[in-house]
């Protein structure tokens, strides 16, 4: 099974300061060459275009979309105005709660990003918000669709952070989902990662604060 690598940088980076991190690992990625690792940057929006322009084999992903398919919503991106940037969506992040988002929200986005053939990784930190966003999609949907399993208390960002979460929590997780595979985010770096290898359903990482630092993110790409 192919694993999916994401570096969430979140808002962070200048388009100088991502032109030298892509350099750099671009370079040293050539020497460590990983056929089972897809490797994604999630970056903001104001970066995509230029690293668009830099990409072999990596893959960009979108940190957020629309709910709104079009029009006259200042601020906003549009799914249709990224198509050609990127592959994927990051959608319902737990640190997109502080803006009210909703299960709804969700829905609309993932359906934007079908809509114009953007694959999406959505997001969930329990159960019920899963449930939630599982009953407003259709089964074609969900099963196109990316799950990232980031409970809120593993984030770094959080307030009452406990740090990455345990084997068995996620375990629980997964089989309460009765999902085919998922991606595990939550304080991820190449010392705490090794275990959830060890899961077979495990189809990915979503990497935050380790995903800034190329040597850090290099030496999870090698663990994986």
């Amino acid at each position: 099974m192919k694993r999916l690598l994401i570096a969430n940088w979140k808002q962070n980076k200048t388009v100088e300061e991502a032109d030298l991190w892509m350099d750099k690992f671009l370079t040293r990625i050539q020497q460590t060459q990983n056929t089972s690792v897809e490797v994604v940057i999630s970056a903001s929006d104001v970066l995509l275009y230029p690293i668009n322009k830099k990409l072999t084999s990596i893959s960009l992903a979108t940190q957020d979309i629309s709910k709104y398919s079009s029009g006259a919503h200042t601020g906003e991106t549009g799914a249709f105005q990224v198509k050609k940037l990127v592959s994927y969506g990051i959608i319902g992040h737990s640190e997109r709660r502080e803006f009210a988002e909703t299960p709804h929200d969700i829905i609309l986005k993932v359906q934007n990003l079908n809509a114009v053939g953007i694959t999406p990784i959505i997001c969930f930190d329990g159960y019920e918000w899963f449930s939630d966003i599982k009953r407003g999609l259709d089964p074609n949907t969900l099963q196109k669709a990316i799950f990232a399993y980031e409970p809120a208390s593993a984030i770094s960002s959080a307030v009452n952070s406990t740090g990455i979460a345990s084997i068995d929590d996620v375990k629980e997780m997964f089989e309460r989902t009765e999902l085919e595979s998922m991606i595990y985010g939550g304080s991820v770096d190449s010392s705490t990662v090794k275990d959830y290898l060890k899961l077979n359903f495990i189809s990915g990482f979503l990497v935050g604060s380790a995903s800034l630092d190329v040597d850090k993110f290099l030496s999870l790409y090698k663990v994986l």
